[in-house]
C-alpha cells in the first residue's frame, strides 16, 4: 500500500514506527532493508525516498530493496526481462550499497550508495 514519496518501510498508518525507530535510535549502523514496490531503478529515481533514506541515530538507513521478480517502469508496465536487487560490500568505515541488474550483470550508477559506519 505504499505510494511513489513515501518512506519505505514505514506508513502514516503504521502502528509500530515509535517502536521500532525507539528501538534503533539507540544504536549506530543500522540499515533496515525493506521491499518491494516492483518498481524499477530508473522509476525509484523519480522518488528519492523510496531507495534510501535516513533514520534516526546516527549511520541509520532504510534500504529499499525492489523487487527481483517482474519489475516495474514508472507508468506500471511490467518489465518481465528485468531483475533488480543490491550488492552490498562491507569496508572498515562504510558499506557501498550497489544496484545491481541480474539478468546482464550491469550495475546501475544511478542506485549507488556509500554509507558511513564510523562511529568514531
Amino acid at each position: 500500500g505504499l505510494r511513489p514519496g513515501e518512506r519505505y518501510g514505514f506508513t502514516d498508518a503504521s502502528t509500530e514506527e515509535e517502536l521500532i525507530l525507539s528501538m534503533i535510535a539507540g544504536h549506530g549502523n543500522v540499515i533496515a532493508v525493506s521491499g518491494h514496490t516492483h518498481y524499477d531503478f530508473a522509476s525509484q529515481s523519480k522518488y528519492p525516498e523510496i531507495s534510501l533514506s535516513a533514520l534516526s541515530g546516527r549511520n541509520n538507513y532504510a534500504l529499499h530493496v525492489p523487487s527481483c521478480a517482474y519489475p516495474r517502469n514508472s507508468s506500471g508496465a511490467t518489465v518481465s526481462s528485468e531483475s533488480e536487487g543490491y550488492i552490498i560490500e562491507t569496508y572498515e568505515g562504510f558499506v557501498l550499497v550497489k544496484g545491481i541488474d541480474f539478468v546482464t550483470g550491469k550495475f546501475n550508477p544511478g542506485a549507488v550508495w556509500r554509507l558511513d559506519t564510523d562511529l568514531s
